[in-house]
């Protein structure tokens, strides 16, 4: 599965790094991490 834009986005601007702990995002990487055939990778 492909990274989604709007992750990718904030991974990439140093200043939106605290956003990734938005409620949004976090239930997203979570059900990924569970539907991921890499969760460790994710993960990490």
């Amino acid at each position: 599965m492909p990274l989604p834009v709007w992750i990718a986005r904030k991974l990439l601007a140093r200043h939106k790094l605290a956003l990734l702990r938005e409620r949004s995002t976090m239930e997203f990487l979570k059900k990924a991490k569970v539907d991921s055939d890499q969760p460790e990778a994710l993960g990490n």
